[in-house]
């Protein structure tokens, strides 16, 4: 064997007679004996996108059953999908259930002599060798050039079944004939590893990763050391990709997916040239990718679902469709490291889950070391300036119940960006109020026209239209002892983009304090516009007061409007939550319209409260008081004194007086 280093496969034959790994020995099988349950064969017609396999109603990922072709169940309502391009993205999840069985197979025959394991994974490695010749060069070409697919619809998918197609290969390599061998590596890793190398795009992308990932593969397994150093050491490869792709330990699209995404790919690639290029695996740019996603979890273990993101990517589950969960990545992070925190969020995580990967037996520490285990996080607030997030949080209780905000800002992400800019995200009492609600698949409609649009994001847009893309710049981030915690932002639009926002400049200042997040949003344009400030809540709407007669009309898609009109002086509006309650103060509404409305949540087919602010104007500062409390608590009295710039904040007869933040002295939040 040659992707798997000699004392690792020891070891791991001896951990699979261990107690200790029993549920890591009994998930393999349970994985193998998943693709042994089913008579499929790779396809013989190319995969198609797996993005369109969602329910085009719903935003809902369909029913996989590798039994059933040509019926595709969307998970919300039953109904029954066939046809295209379903049944070719049904072939997707063919291949990957194919592929991965393969590895999962040919390793139950390394670690416990299972024949018919090891004889449904040739088959498959000699299924797509007879088969690869014949699939046509796909159509699909990126921005970039290239990335068509020949077994599947872009080379990305290629890479992703090339990579354990090889690795089983290299595992079942000694049991076979010599003929096998010599139809699988000509048949299919060459020509593959060809087709890929040819399809690059030359660039530091998370593509480009798995690109060199399956080419190292390749390389490794049929001891061809050409594509194995281009792979590392090229133009493009693992170590330009680890130098220019991260910012502040993020992939730089600023994506909790697609960080994970390209961490996965990397890592992939330093586990299978270990033997030949172990320090590979000791790059400490690759243990940053692991050591800084802990730093921007929530209280429930989520990530941020910034930009093109999976909604679900957490911690405590899984990160991104197509790899493996969290706790299977960790474990290869805690056993090239030994890290404390990482052990810790294993530790967390089997509370919750047992440890079943593959990934345990081949690389995971001998035992998961419990490091004073507590639920959550204890870095308190950060901010990771060059990627954009800054993240405020205020635990006055258990970890997994304390409240926070984050703040985008920051470059605009390339391709998977949203317009988005100064966008804020809601936690309250560890309960997700307001998330950014990142995006389904890709060819879902609401994709784009919603999930894509600045309107379902908690920031300010102007005449109903998406903001175009910009950067933002961090201005002050405060996490000191003696001060209350905040962050201070703002975004130039120039007028190289979008000719309605150029010269419209727009800055947000946030402030934690005990049970409240202060927010001042400031909007100033060279022309009239409709200023709009919008903002989602989760929960059980209650109440709105302060409102009367007719406002500004909302007038954005896919939204409905529940209860609106104008506000004389201020405006309170009251949510229950799972914990409590959430009340949002608006103090200095005079001449403005308030509405409540619903839209899409994620999945589609749920709904969300939206708060739409709307004036009309050249400038306007939006104040807001985001309040938490819990179940019997009273509302507290917040009144704005106009001249003085001052807010005052009352609660069970004590008071908070602050200043409010002036961009123009470059000023922020102050306790008076």
């Amino acid at each position: 064997m040659r992707l798997i280093p000699e004392q690792l496969m020891e070891r791991a034959v001896a951990r699979w007679r261990s107690v200790e790994f029993a549920s890591a020995r009994e998930g393999l099988r349970q994985r193998t004996m998943a693709l042994l349950a089913v008579d499929i064969d790779p396809p013989d017609e190319p995969a198609g996108l797996y993005h369109n396999y969602f329910c085009p109603k719903h935003a809902a990922e369909l029913r996989f059953d590798p039994r059933l072709p040509r019926q595709h169940i969307c998970p919300i309502d039953g109904q029954v999908w066939s046809g295209s391009p379903f049944d070719e993205a049904w072939r997707f999840g063919a291949g990957n259930l194919l592929a991965h069985g393969a590895l999962s197979a040919a390793l139950l025959w390394q670690l416990d002599g299972d024949v018919r394991a090891a004889e449904r994974a040739t088959s498959i490695l000699i299924g797509y060798a007879n088969r690869y010749s014949t699939y046509p060069l796909g159509t699909y070409s990126s921005r970039s050039g290239g990335c068509r697919g020949r077994a599947t619809y872009q080379s990305l998918d290629e890479s992703n079944i090339i990579v354990p197609m090889a690795r089983a290969y290299d595992l079942l390599r000694d049991r076979m004939s010599s003929a096998n061998r010599t139809r699988i590596e000509y048949g299919l890793l060459r020509p593959a590893a060809e087709h890929i190398l040819g399809e690059r795009f030359h660039e530091v992308h998370n593509i480009e990763c798995w690109h060199h990932a399956a080419i190292a593969a390749v390389g490794m397994a049929i001891s061809d050391h050409g594509y194995v150093e281009e792979a590392i050491d090229g133009p493009y490869g693992f170590w330009r990709q680890l130098r220019d792709g991260l910012s502040d330990g993020l992939w730089w699209e600023c994506s909790s997916s697609y960080h994970f995404y390209a961490a996965h790919a990397l890592t992939t690639l330093a586990a299978v040239v270990a033997s030949a290029r172990p320090e590979c695996a000791q790059a400490a740019e690759l243990r940053k990718m692991y050591s800084t996603p802990l730093m921007i979890r929530m209280p429930d273990g989520r990530l941020p679902a910034t930009n093109d993101c999976w909604f679900f990517s957490s911690l405590y589950g899984e990160v991104c469709h197509g790899v493996p969960a969290a706790r299977a990545l960790y474990e290869v992070a805690a056993g090239w490291y030994g890290d404390g925190d990482f052990h810790r969020l294993l530790s967390e995580n089997y509370h919750l889950a047992p440890r079943d990967s593959m990934e345990a037996l081949l690389y995971g520490p001998d035992v998961v070391i419990d490091e004073n285990n507590r639920d959550g996080t204890d870095v308190g607030s950060v901010s990771l300036p060059t990627i954009g997030l800054t993240i405020l949080r205020n635990r006055l209780a258990e970890p997994s119940a304390e409240s926070g905000v984050l703040l985008k800002h920051g470059p605009s992400g390339g391709g998977h960006g949203h317009p988005d800019k100064l966008a804020l995200s809601l936690y309250a009492a560890g309960e997700q109020v307001s998330p950014d609600l990142g995006s389904p698949g890709y060819r879902v409609p609401l994709h784009r026209s919603w999930y894509r649009q600045s309107f379902s994001h908690n920031t300010v847009i102007l005449d109903r239209q998406s903001q175009p893309p910009a950067e933002a710049e961090l201005t002050c981030f405060q996490c000191q002892p003696d001060k209350p915690d905040q962050v201070r932002a703002r975004v130039h639009f120039d007028d190289q983009v979008d000719e309605r926002y150029a010269g419209t400049v727009m800055q947000r200042a946030v402030v934690c304090s005990d049970r409240y997040f202060l927010d001042l949003f400031s909007v100033s344009a060279p022309k009239e516009h409709v200023l709009q400030w919008l903002f989602r809540v989760r929960g059980a709407f209650a109440q709105i007061t302060g409102t009367t007669g007719t406002g500004v009309e909302v007038g954005l898609p896919h939204v409905s409007v529940r209860e609106e009109g104008g506000v004389r002086h201020s405006a309170v509006a009251l949510w229950r939550t799972g914990t409590g309650w959430l009340a949002m103060h608006f103090p200095a509404e005079a001449g403005g319209s308030l509405a409540i409305c619903e839209a899409p949540y994620s999945p589609a087919s749920e709904r969300t409260d939206l708060v739409v602010r709307s004036r009309i104007g050249r400038a306007s500062n939006f104040l807001t008081v985001i309040e938490i409390g819990r179940p019997g608590e009273r509302l507290s009295k917040v009144e704005l004194e106009v001249p003085a710039a001052m807010l005052n904040i009352s609660h069970n007869g004590s008071e908070q007086r602050w200043r409010l933040p002036n961009a123009a002295r470059d000023t922020g939040w102050q306790v008076v």
